[in-house]
This record gives C-alpha cells, sequence and structure tokens, in this order.
C-alpha cells in the first residue's frame, strides 16, 4: 500500500476501532426521545385520547404549535379557510396526521442535532422525511398498514447522526483529521447497530426496530419482514427522489411486498403500474398522488389494510 494511502486509512481505521468498543461496551451516548414526541405517543397509545387532548398537549409548545398551523395551512392540505387555530387544525386534518407532524417535528429538534454538522445533519433530515414519505405511498399502494410504514421509513435512519456525533467527538479527542467520504462510510456502516441500540432505548414499536437493523438486509429479519422489506424500497426511492441519477441496482421490487394479512393480493395496486400511487419519474420526484395524503401515525389504531376512504376535511362551524 502506498505511503499515502496508509496515512489516509489509518486515522479512520482508530476511528471505527473506538466507535466499535464504544458500542460494545454499552459506552455510546444515546439521545433521548423527545419529550413531545415521548408523550405524542402516549397520546396516541391511549384509546380515551381525543382531539381536544392532542391540542391541548400541543399548546404547551410555541415553536411547535407554529409549525403546525404552518403545515396545515400549507398548499399541501389546499385549506377552504385559514387555519387560525389548533383546534381547527385538528378539524381539518384529523388526529393522526396531527400527530404525525408533531412527532415528526419534536424528533428533528431532539435527535438530529449535530453542531458543526449542520449540513451532513439537514441531508440526513431530508432523507428521512422523503423515506417516510415513500413508505406510506408504497403502503397504501400495496394495501399495508400506513401508520407502521411512516414510523418505519422516519425512523430507519436514526442511527446515523448518533453515529456522526460519535466519531465527530472521538475524531476531535484524539485529534484526528476525517473528511466526509470516511464520515459516510462508518455512518453506513455502523448506523443499523446503533438505530438498534435507540429502538430498545425509546421502546419503539417492535416492527420499527425490527425495519431499522434489518431494512438493508431483509432476508435475514426474524420477523416483520414485509416492514423490513417496504422500508428498503421506500430508503431507496428517497435518495433517488433527493439524487435523481443514484438509482441504486439492489432495490427490491415494491410489487413483492405482499398485502396485510387478510387482505387480496387482487385488490392492492401494483406500485410499477397504478397511476395514483407513488413512483419515482425518470425526471427524478414522484409521480402525482390522485388522492390526499392519508393519516399515518396513529400508533393505537390496530393494524388494518389501508383505505383510500379519504373523507373530506371537517370544516368547523361558523
Amino acid at each position: 500500500m502506498p505511503p499515502e494511502t496508509q496515512s489516509a486509512t489509518a486515522p479512520v481505521e482508530k476511528l471505527e476501532q473506538a466507535l466499535i468498543q464504544k458500542i460494545e461496551t454499552g459506552d455510546l451516548e444515546l439521545p433521548l426521545l423527545p419529550q413531545m414526541a415521548s408523550q405524542v405517543i402516549a397520546l396516541t397509545s391511549d384509546p380515551s385520547a381525543d382531539a381536544a387532548k392532542l391540542s391541548a398537549l400541543i399548546h404547551q409548545d410555541q415553536a411547535l404549535a407554529a409549525h403546525v398551523l404552518r403545515i396545515a395551512n400549507s398548499p399541501a392540505y389546499m385549506p377552504r379557510s385559514p387555519v387560525v387555530s389548533l383546534q381547527h387544525a385538528v378539524a381539518m386534518l384529523g388526529i393522526n396526521l396531527l400527530s404525525e407532524i408533531a412527532f415528526t417535528a419534536s424528533l428533528k429538534s431532539g435527535a438530529f442535532h449535530v453542531p458543526g454538522h449542520e449540513q451532513e445533519v439537514k441531508h440526513l433530515w431530508q432523507h428521512s422525511l422523503a423515506s417516510g414519505a415513500c413508505a406510506k405511498e408504497v403502503a397504501r399502494a400495496r394495501r399495508v398498514n400506513v401508520e407502521s410504514a411512516y414510523l418505519c421509513g422516519l425512523l430507519h435512519g436514526i442511527g446515523k447522526p448518533v453515529v456522526l456525533r460519535t466519531v465527530a467527538t472521538l475524531a476531535k479527542e484524539q485529534k484526528l483529521a476525517v473528511d466526509t467520504p470516511a464520515l459516510q462510510m462508518l455512518m453506513d456502516g455502523y448506523h443499523t447497530r446503533v438505530g438498534g441500540l435507540i429502538a430498545d432505548k425509546w421502546g419503539l414499536p417492535k416492527q420499527v426496530a425490527e425495519a431499522i437493523v434489518y431494512y438493508g438486509d431483509y432476508d435475514h429479519a426474524t420477523s416483520f419482514r414485509q416492514e423490513c422489506m417496504l422500508t428498503c424500497v421506500a430508503d431507496r426511492l428517497a435518495t433517488h427522489l433527493l439524487k435523481p441519477d443514484d438509482m441504486p441496482e439492489d432495490m427490491p421490487d415494491p410489487d413483492a411486498i405482499p398485502p396485510e394479512d387478510g387482505g387480496d393480493e387482487g385488490d392492492s395496486a401494483p406500485l410499477a403500474r397504478s397511476p395514483d400511487t407513488v413512483v419515482v419519474s425518470p425526471q427524478g420526484g414522484l409521480r402525482p398522488i390522485a388522492e390526499p395524503a392519508a393519516p399515518a401515525f396513529g400508533l393505537r389504531a390496530p393494524i388494518q389494510p389501508a383505505s383510500r376512504d379519504v373523507p373530506e376535511p371537517v370544516q368547523p362551524a361558523v
């Protein structure tokens, strides 16, 4: 090996060994589940919870409340009149979709934060959001649970910012230089293992935890193989969506994802052919969807085949 190559790889190998040691000894600093995200999960798991309780919870965080109202007034939801209150937002979006928005916003402020690496974190967050959106549409097309799919897509890379922060800290402590390709290599190599530790600490649903660990190797998943395979598809679609020239060759066939138990294979929409499902166009981006976005968070709801019967938004009485 040429001397210059040895000098370039030695710091990376040293950082990798230090990272492995932290993982194996349990010395890795894992993020806490943001308080608001934890409260949203608890609320949506409570059968007695209602829209008023969720609205009151979001009211406790003014920044989150403003974020929810901004989204409710966005072109994505096309409100017939300006949404000026959380009660109006709940009536228009529904408790499930509002829970999804609140969870996602609080997650970004907590888990996706690595000082000094804002650009890398921004790209990780964009990929997580895109994966969650793609997972919802793939799930809807294949008549599988949309709520579970969104969480799997959103959280499948949750280990990456932790690996990034850990390696950056180690490099600073050991006075080692590490470039972006090396950081990316370490994140790609260890994020599923770290993500599994986070899923356990946060008490995430079992299917989400399994998808985090096995989405890239779904054939070896010990359970919830459907969720792992769907998450792999969503991850690859999100990669192509954000980088149109990069379409991984190892993406599984979305039509191979079986419908939910009890569903009829003939009733599920083939993703590659259905005109109203998410499909990546040759120019990049997702083909327009012919229906409004369905709620995609409600953890308290039993797993049911996703329905295409989306009701009209409820307008508050004047």
